[in-house]
C-alpha cells in the first residue's frame, strides 16, 4: 500500500460525526466511545486529519480510555482569516 502522511491510504477510523452548535461548519468526529475524551484542534486553515499523527495518536488514546475528538470550527478549510478568535473560542465552548 502507498503512504500518505505517515499512514496507510487505506488505513480507516471508526466513530461518529455529530453536530454541535448553531453554524453549519460546526461538526465533529469523534474516534472511540469513552467517557474521557481529548479535543484535536487543527492550525490555521485545518480540517480532519490534517496531521499524519491523528490515527496513531487516536489508538493510542482508545488504548488507554480517551475518545479523540477533531472538531471543524468556521475557521478551519477556508473560513480563515473570515471570523474572529472569539468566535472559534464560543465554538469550542458549545463543543465543551
Amino acid at each position: 500500500a502507498s503512504e500518505s502522511h505517515g499512514r496507510k491510504s487505506g488505513a480507516m477510523l471508526q466513530g461518529s460525526l455529530f453536530k454541535y452548535g448553531s453554524r453549519s461548519a460546526n461538526v465533529a468526529f469523534k474516534y472511540g466511545n469513552h467517557k474521557t475524551h481529548a479535543i484535536m484542534i487543527g492550525g490555521l486553515t485545518d480540517g480532519f486529519f490534517a496531521c499524519g499523527y491523528v490515527e496513531p495518536l487516536s489508538r493510542a488514546l482508545d488504548a488507554h480510555g480517551i475518545s479523540l475528538v477533531q472538531t471543524l470550527l468556521s475557521s478551519s478549510y477556508l473560513g480563515y482569516g473570515t471570523v474572529t478568535l472569539d468566535q472559534d473560542a464560543a465554538e469550542l465552548r458549545d463543543l465543551v
